[in-house]
């Protein structure tokens, strides 16, 4: 098959936009145009690009751009881009991030990759990228759960619990039986959270070491305690302690997830409120999530 847009013609890009660093979202969308169909942008942002030139380098391309107005959570962005991905007649969408940058052929691999499991005989609900850590230039990896190959002839795609919304590629069919993204979440564990529940209805998702993109989580990283851990803000604090509570009391999410991040986040309730400006709000966002967490039901 050849590597070119028209193999990727049926394929339409979304990408949420919160405040977006203009000159990494341009890097990301130069690659972007040349790999899919459509670009689907949803900002979430309190300032509308048009008002600006930014758009206008893009005005001889296939991009459509949508102002919310307020921020209403990735999850909701992520689902509007869909409904405008499925009123295009699409079959697949690609989940970006504003500032992942795609390798230029990441998504030819994707849909490839994703066809030849489909083929075999797998019920694939996403395929994602190796997702590579723009600070370090090294791929993210999990440090406690081992991935495998789906079959022995062919060790570059490998079968996953997860995957992060950036770089994943899904038939937009699938939403039809899974679901859209869950919007109570409203940004953090949204991505993950979305296979798991795939998982529970009998499809798997896969990474394809064919397709990279270079990605940072949260605001960078750094070493705690000899664990690289990502640095988020307060405001995405709230979400992440909040979420995981609500996500520990769903049958369907991993227990190796729930050990690992109740550890993972045990050390940001004692480094964040130590080490990390402004201590405050990191301590009382903590207790907040906590909080809005334990209250809800599972």
């Amino acid at each position: 098959m050849e590597k070119s847009v028209n193999f990727n013609a049926d394929v339409s890009a979304v990408v949420v936009l919160y405040n977006p660093d203009l000159s990494n979202l341009k890097k990301s969308l130069l690659s972007l145009i040349t790999q899919v169909g459509n670009v689907i942008l949803i900002d979430n942002s309190p300032i509308n690009l048009e008002t600006g030139e930014f758009l206008s380098f893009f005005k001889d391309f296939s991009i459509e751009y949508y102002f919310l107005g307020e921020n209403l959570g990735i999850a909701k962005a992520q689902n509007i881009g869909i409904h405008k991905a499925l009123n295009k007649k699409s079959n697949f969408v690609l989940i970006m991030d504003q500032d992942s940058i795609p390798f230029s052929d990441m998504v030819y691999h994707l849909k490839h990759d994703f066809i030849f499991l489909s083929n075999k005989g797998c019920k694939v609900g996403a395929i994602g990228p190796v997702p590579i850590n723009i600070q370090t230039q090294a791929p993210y990896s999990s440090r406690i759960k081992k991935n495998y190959p789906f079959f022995d002839d062919c060790q570059n795609i490998i079968k996953v619990s997860e995957l992060i919304s950036s770089g994943s590629l899904i038939d937009l069919a699938i939403f039809e039986d899974v679901g859209l993204m869950d919007e109570s979440l409203f940004i953090d564990g949204v991505d993950h959270e979305w296979c798991w529940r795939a998982n529970s209805k009998g499809y798997v998702c896969a990474m394809s070491n064919n397709a990279k993109l270079q990605h940072m989580l949260g605001e960078g990283d750094r070493k705690i305690f000899g664990i690289r851990i990502a640095i988020t803000s307060p405001f995405r604090v709230f979400y992440q302690f909040r979420n995981y509570f609500y996500l520990c009391k769903r049958q369907y999410v991993p227990l190796y997830w729930k050990i690992n991040n109740g550890f993972k986040y045990l050390i940001k309730i004692l480094y964040y409120p130590t080490f990390v400006s402004p201590r405050k709000l990191y301590l009382k966002n903590i207790l907040r999530g906590i909080k809005a967490g334990l209250s809800v039901k599972g």
